[in-house]
């Protein structure tokens, strides 16, 4: 449909563009053509889409505020530096993870998204209202802040009966008037979806609806605002001059171009492509459709773009750019999307003038094509061009805590000045000595420095010291105490956000590294601090530990097989941002292959690479987490099983009752716990009380060598997670129990025989930009204990043969190792990495694009 629809367009704008100027049969001929196609292909968009994926979330979440607190009007004396109007949608669903990201000095609108009208002319709030802390601090910045009203649950004729039967339009407009009045609001945005509306509805209709609507609110008061989101593309029925005039300004939704209905994968938000169907001409195309080239010469102040701070993500036929689609996974959002491109390698598309990335997992390809600061920048200088009346996006908080589209818009549209710099990512704390701790992290752009907060019980926190580097020691620490840490950057403009929190003690046995996973911040409770519930069971065991980001874990700044135990914390960490990539995998499959010991604890784990997951997550997920996964939650039934007991005969024998948060008690409500049971040597060790074990029990635990491995390891895996067991009791008496499986011998076969060849893997990501990383194996010669070292090289060829890097040179053990390549000095092309392990040798090839 999309293609053929494509080459249509094309051949009416190329054969037809003159003779329209002056035969207005064929312009009827041309419109009518083309109403029929949009038509055929109209589609919900991402603001429905969303609605729709969130709306379960959405049961009576309301918001605990003081009812005492009043909501202040606008400051209209803020100072105000913008250039152009920076118009934001703020969810409902993104309105408590991601308030205090919000840049009130780099907005002049936010949306509260959404109200929903109902048949009667009702309207109903967003969930959690009112926001009276965002709407605050908005109005004491000069930001206005406007209700945003959408007909999703509305058919074609309950949405043509509100548009023309006075009393249905009367009680909108008076709940409308009715709302702004009470919560202080400075307007309203109507978001009628045209998937709801039928097209006989939007042109004449719908303006006399607007315009009755606009009215209404100026005789409120001028200073009022009404606003209609508008499509990029007249599917048909649309007079958009018309709906112009009809209110203050159109918030033109410049997405969607590509998304799950695409044979091809593309980007949302194209700015130019080969076809006709883009955002440069949904503003200037005179010939293409009736969109908005009738308005933009006349008046552009009357037009907001609208850009997407989301992209879409697809399995493929192939890495190569527009590539055919197999199914389409999700909107992958920036906040998600720029540390995976970091990861795999971002890419440039010419075509569309669009960020993009792929890579492989397993044998299936993924290509995900999302807007960054440089595709972002873009659109912003056509508005800018065209002296439109500003940007917006969809959505504010989509972006989390990243500054980089934040000081886009302060490059674009505000100051100009230094902008203020990011977090600094990959934090790791490790034990150096016996009373030192040494801290890490990544450098932030813009930092000038960097300031070290020092906690003792992970909630009261002081200045410790400000340094310039990204590295430093702590000293004089005392034994058997918790130390906790956070860091933020800092320049002449201000002050990032903060790090998660990690820490560190140090004690008689400090071979234990705590790895933070959990980065999951919607639809849950993620204070960035539950390193805090590990500290006294491990205390009580006379353990100490470090700790580190999983952004560390994936850039290599920490190896998990300088530690004995590894426990890594998911909590309720999902699908949306990855329980465990394809890195973090591999690491893990290295340190189990080498005799590692891994607690590893989250509700969703097999949710995520069961249910959600590529086939080699599932493998992963049974030989390595040894796990067989039965359902979402036990019995499938959320929010219903908060109790689990140990199994007879095996490691939490003596557990009688243990409790795990329902979000009651401090951490996050548990309500989706995986329901497991034992596979490929596990046995089972935890059951949910009142649940068979047939039906899913609660953890599992295997002892023994894992899948090509040549050590034998432990594994703990629980779908309980660890953190959000309330009493400390109970987690003190099921860490100890952890703690002495570990310590007890393994009993595995004295001769476990291994393959006698060589390994080399595909780097991963490949393509790269501008770093990837080699895995190798070296096997035994005979048995898992005969070891000896072998001399091992690792280098790096063009296609010429010249030798372009050695990255490995040296004798080693057999083992499993990876080693990272970093490209940067390199132009793009195709390389080939060569190892040679004794006298044998193996080469593979690898593409390097910048």
């Amino acid at each position: 449909m999309q293609n053929h629809y494509f080459a249509c367009s094309n051949f009416f704008h190329l054969n037809f563009r003159y003779t329209m100027r002056k035969t207005i049969v064929f312009t009827t001929l041309l419109f009518l053509f083309l109403q029929i196609n949009y038509f055929s292909q109209e589609r919900p968009s991402i603001h429905q889409i969303e609605f729709e994926q969130n709306k379960t979330n959405k049961i009576e979440k309301k918001q605990n505020f003081d009812s005492t607190v009043d909501i202040i009007p606008l400051n209209k004396k803020a100072e105000n530096n913008l250039s152009k109007a920076v118009f934001g949608y703020l969810p409902d669903w993104e309105y408590s993870t991601s308030k205090d990201y919000l840049r009130y000095d780099l907005l002049t609108h936010i949306a509260a998204f959404s109200f929903s009208v109902t048949s009667s002319g009702s309207i109903t709030n967003p969930s959690y209202w009112p926001w009276t802390d965002v709407i605050n601090d908005a109005h004491e910045n000069g930001v206005k802040v406007v209700m945003s009203v959408v007909n999703f649950s509305l058919t074609y004729s309950q949405m043509h009966n509100l548009l023309t039967d006075s009393t249905l339009t009367a009680n909108f407009i008076n709940a409308a008037k009715n709302k702004i009045e009470t919560y202080n609001l400075d307007g309203i945005n109507i978001d009628f979806e045209g998937s709801n509306i039928d097209v006989d509805d939007r042109g004449s209709v719908m303006n006399a609806f607007m315009q009755e609507l606009t009215d209404s609110i100026h005789a409120m008061s001028p200073d009022l605002e009404v606003s209609f989101a508008s499509p990029a593309i007249n599917w048909a029925g649309w007079d958009f001059r018309g709906l112009a005039n009809s209110c203050d300004y159109l918030f033109v939704m410049g997405y969607d171009f590509y998304g799950s209905w695409s044979d091809v994968s593309g980007p949302s938000a194209p700015l130019v492509s080969n076809t006709v169907n883009n955002v440069t001409n949904t503003i200037d195309q005179e010939y293409f459709h009736p969109t908005y080239y009738p308005l933009y010469p006349i008046d552009p102040s009357k037009i907001i773009l609208g850009v997407p701070y989301y992209g879409p993500h697809w399995t493929t036929q192939g890495t190569n750019e527009q590539a055919q689609t197999d199914s389409y996974v999700t909107a992958e959002r920036f906040k998600n999307a720029q540390p995976q491109s970091e990861m795999h390698g971002i890419k440039w598309s010419n075509t569309f003038q669009n960020s993009w990335f792929s890579y492989t997992d397993g044998d299936v390809d993924h290509q995900v094509w999302f807007d960054n600061d440089s595709s972002l920048g873009l659109k912003y200088d056509l508005a800018i061009s065209r002296d439109l009346k500003g940007v917006g996006m969809w959505a504010l908080g989509y972006d989390g805590a990243r500054t980089e589209l934040w000081n886009l818009i302060n490059k674009k549209f505000g100051t100009g000045e230094t902008p203020v710099p990011a977090a600094p990512t990959e934090l790791n704390i490790t034990v150096l000595e016996d009373t030192e701790f040494e801290i890490n992290f990544s450098h932030s752009d813009y930092a000038e420095s960097y300031e070290i907060y020092v906690s003792s019980d992970a909630s009261t926190f002081e200045l410790l010291k400000e340094i310039n580097t990204n590295t430093t020691q702590i000293g004089n620490v005392e034994l058997n105490k918790p130390y906790y840490f956070k860091v933020r950057a800092k320049n002449t403009s201000g002050t990032s956000f903060f790090t998660e929190v990690l820490g560190g003690m140090i004690s008689t046995n400090n071979k234990i590294l705590i790895v933070n996973g959990f980065d999951r911040t919607q639809s849950t409770n993620n204070t960035f601090d539950f390193i805090r519930q590990y500290s006294e069971p491990l205390k009580a065991s006379n353990y100490g530990y470090s700790s580190s980001s999983n952004e560390a874990i994936i850039k290599d700044m920490i190896d998990l097989n300088d530690f004995s135990i590894v426990i890594w914390m998911l909590l309720d960490e999902s699908s949306t941002d990855d329980t465990f990539n394809q890195i973090e995998q591999e690491n893990i499959k290295v340190y189990l292959q080498r005799g590692g010991n891994l607690f590893v604890s989250g509700a969703e784990l097999g949710w995520d690479l069961v249910a959600k997951g590529s086939a080699s997550d599932i493998e992963f997920y049974n030989k390595f987490l040894k796990a067989d996964y039965v359902n979402d939650a036990p019995k499938g039934e959320s929010g219903s099983y908060y109790q689990a007991e140990g199994i007879s005969g095996q490691i939490f024998e003596d557990l009688d009752r243990v409790e795990f948060d329902n979000g009651t008690h401090g951490t996050i409500d548990v309500d989706w716990p995986d329901a497991i049971k034992e596979n490929d040597g596990s046995v089972n060790i935890l059951k949910y009380i009142d649940v068979s074990i047939s039906s899913g029990g609660a953890g599992v635990a295997y002892s023994g060598v894992f899948e090509s491995g040549f050590s034998a390891g432990k594994l703990i895996h629980l779908a309980i997670p660890f953190e959000t067991i309330y009493n400390e009791d109970d987690r003190t008496a099921l860490m100890s129990n952890v703690l002495e499986f570990f310590d007890d011998a393994v009993s595995v076969d004295e001769n476990i025989m291994v393959e006698s060849e060589i390994e080399l893997f595909q780097n991963y990501p490949n393509p790269f930009n501008p770093s990837t990383v080699i895995s190798y194996k070296i096997p035994y010669s005979i048995d898992a204990h005969n070891i000896s070292e072998t001399k091992v090289s690792l280098k790096i060829y063009d296609v010429l043969g010249r030798e372009i890097a050695t990255l490995v040179d040296k004798k080693q053990n057999p083992g499993n190792y990876k080693v990272t390549f970093d490209g940067s000095n390199i132009t793009s092309g195709t390389y080939f990495y060569r190892l040679r392990v004794g006298e044998n040798v193996i080469s593979k090839k690898m593409s390097l694009i910048k």
